[in-house]
């Protein structure tokens, strides 16, 4: 409240208790949004130990060809052969990281904006970047093909889309989701209801992350970091079900 008039009053101080009930209704506001979150966020982390599985029992084909056969054979084990669990933990982790910038945004609103952009745009350029559909139907049109020109023309097709899929937007989704990532760790820094084992698993991940660009050892970075993500999504998650349930 503020008072107009020549005594120069101006605003009225604040008592501790006035703010209350307003933050109190922001974080009731929220509270499905952390619900939605966390369990989203549950179904993508139990999808790691299923792509793992995937890979070990049916791993990827080396070639345009196999993967056309594959799909033709089994098209669920063909698309999965084409990232499609990659694809839809990246996805389902939108919900999780949309509420985490709404538990975060008190303490560094600009820096979590800017995370979550980053974050979005990332997503984005990944789903951009898969050719799932595209292989689906080349593979359609190689089976169906009645000269080897046509056959010829397809696998060059989809070898060209397999090799886009490792191209400028699948490292622009790497890129700016780590960064994205690794500002919201640093936020958690100073946050109140994250703790800061959190924080600093979370940076550890993203910065180990990059390793994937170290000559030579750059797989074995990336699946290094993968197992840190994993421990601070739990962390993230666990938080998220405290703030759904008003404990936060």
């Amino acid at each position: 409240m503020r008072v107009i008039g020549n005594a120069g009053v101006g605003a009225l101080p604040k008592h501790p208790t006035m703010t209350r009930p307003v933050d109190e209704a922001a974080g009731t506001q929220w509270r499905l949004l952390y619900r939605i979150g966390a369990w989203v966020g549950v179904l993508a982390i139990l999808l790691i130990p299923v792509s793992l599985v995937v890979f070990m029992v049916w791993p990827p084909p080396e070639t345009v060809s196999g993967h056309f056969a594959r799909l033709q054979e089994n098209l669920w084990l063909g698309l999965l052969g084409i990232d499609l669990i990659y694809l839809i933990a990246n996805v389902l982790l939108v919900p999780m990281l949309l509420a985490l910038y709404m538990a975060l945004r008190r303490d560094n609103e600009s820096l979590m904006l800017l995370a979550i952009t980053l974050v979005l745009v990332g997503t984005v350029a990944l789903v951009a970047a898969n050719p799932l559909v595209e292989m689906w139907t080349l593979s359609n049109q190689y089976a169906a093909a009645t000269t080897a020109a046509e056959r010829t023309l397809y696998l060059t097709a989809g070898e060209a889309f397999l090799v886009g899929y490792t191209g400028t937007a699948y490292h622009a989704h790497y890129i700016l989701g780590s960064i994205g990532l690794l500002l919201m760790a640093v936020v958690m820094v100073r946050s109140p209801r994250f703790g800061r084992f959190a924080a600093y698993t979370g940076m550890a991940a993203n910065l180990v992350a990059f390793g994937l660009y170290v000559p030579v050892i750059g797989v074995t970075l990336s699946a290094i970091s993968g197992i840190a993500y994993l421990v601070w999504f739990l962390l993230i998650i666990r938080k998220l079900f405290q703030l759904a349930a008003g404990d936060g």
